[in-house]
């Protein structure tokens, strides 16, 4: 009898041991998208809290998932390949304009839905893949949303979501006013800087100051020259009104293949826990020895 019990007690630690090592397996080989599955995307689009019908939706495919260096990962899609963005960027507004841009200008078909009378564009069975979202014909009244991109499946709080929502916002669209200021002499031509004349509060004399010659445009810098500028009235001061623009963009960094990590990818807590479960299953084997020897050492 005592025998069997003996024999109970190391099956039922041999089974401990065994929980305890694949418990810390098993998320590892568990975190990876299912590459075969189809997802879908549902879009609302909402202005005032109130349904916004009408416009169509694109999704483009620009970047597939691939297993590399155990963990996956997204790389261009091949007709993209030469397109010379940083993927790691994806998360950024520019990011999604430009490839939104790229994708338009070489004609490339994705999937489009029309936005119903409950303002909502629903994607199915569509392969997983990071997608850019871009309004091909925007609701009347307003502005085309801004592009944005999405990741399918959709990683969050650990778990892969092959289902996603989303709420883009549409602004509605504004009034045209003139970007440059025009001349009041000649008010059909808005390249002239508005010269303006005000009170000259300085209790020191001043003198006029000189308008870059060649200056035809406010984006243009040419080397000032001393022709005078336009008359003025006693005790005014001409003043130029400057026009900054923006400088251009830089071009992209190199293109390298990005990793996503994945939660569960550790290896060390696999060794660990199955040292502790072994240690554990040794220590106790080796405490049941002593004691059982030591019983039979007080019988006798």
């Amino acid at each position: 009898m005592a025998h069997k019990n003996r024999i109970a007690e190391l099956c039922l630690a041999a089974a401990v041991a065994i929980f305890l090592v694949t418990s810390c397996v098993l998320p590892a080989f568990a975190a990876g998208p299912t590459l075969d599955r189809l997802c879908s995307a549902t879009f609302t689009m909402e202005y005032d809290h109130e349904p916004l019908p009408g416009g169509k939706l694109c999704m483009y495919r620009i970047a597939v998932w691939e297993f590399r260096e155990n963990s996956y990962g997204f790389v261009w899609a091949p007709e993209l390949a030469d397109s010379g963005l940083d993927l790691s960027e994806k998360h950024t507004d520019l990011f999604a304009r430009r490839a939104a841009m790229l994708v338009e200008s070489r004609s490339l078909k994705g999937y489009e839905e029309p936005i119903d009378e409950k303002g909502i564009a629903k994607f199915k069975d569509i392969p997983c893949g990071l997608y850019v979202v871009y309004q091909t014909e925007p609701a009347p009244g307003f502005e085309a949303i801004s592009p944005f991109c999405v990741s399918l499946p959709y990683a969050s709080d650990g778990q892969l979501a092959y289902d996603v929502y989303g709420a883009p916002k549409p602004r509605p669209e504004k009034t045209t006013e003139p970007t440059h200021p025009t001349d009041p002499t000649n008010p059909t031509d808005p390249t002239i800087p508005t010269w303006h004349s005000v009170p000259d509060t300085s209790p020191y004399p001043t003198k006029p100051t000189t308008m870059p010659s060649g200056a035809t445009t406010p984006h243009s810098v040419t080397t000032p020259s001393v022709t005078p500028p336009r008359e003025t009235k006693p005790g005014t001061t001409a003043v130029r009104e400057e026009v900054t623009t923006a400088p251009a963009e830089t071009t992209e960094r190199a293109e390298e293949p990005e990793k996503l990590p994945q939660t569960g990818q550790l290896w060390w807590p696999v060794f660990v826990m199955g040292f502790c479960g072994a240690a554990f299953f040794g220590v106790g084997l080796a405490l049941r020895i002593l004691f059982r020897h030591g019983t039979e050492d007080v019988g006798k």
